[in-house]
């Protein structure tokens, strides 16, 4: 178990960053999005189980994360005049991902 609050969250920011770019890939790489959904939901969750009080930044950092993997091929292609994010497919997987985040520190707050 993790004793040491620099260790607790130093692990919790690389599990965000870690499903950030799992996410990303994989909004990348298909238009589904369940594969895209399932990682963010456990991903965020996960960090917030391990480090509660940076829930918000785990959200933040996956947002960041599925918004950089959109934005990385319309700028290698020609610039911002091209750019398109896929609002929808965010939402979708930050929504839930919110909810269950929310849900996790309640849950860790009430155990303490």
């Amino acid at each position: 178990m993790l004793s040491s609050l620099r260790a607790r969250r130093l692990g919790a920011l690389a599990v965000s960053l870690t499903t950030a770019l799992v996410a990303g890939y994989v909004a990348s790489s298909g238009g589904e999005l369940q594969p895209v959904a399932l990682p963010v939901v456990f991903g965020v969750a996960l960090a917030t189980a391990i480090e509660p009080r940076l829930w918000l930044v785990h959200l933040t950092l996956v947002a960041i994360g599925l918004a950089a993997f959109d934005m990385v091929p319309d700028l290698a292609r020609g610039g911002m005049d091209r750019f398109s994010f896929d609002l929808r497919t965010s939402l979708s997987a930050l929504g839930p991902a919110f909810i269950g985040a929310a849900m996790v520190r309640l849950a860790c707050r009430s155990a303490m």
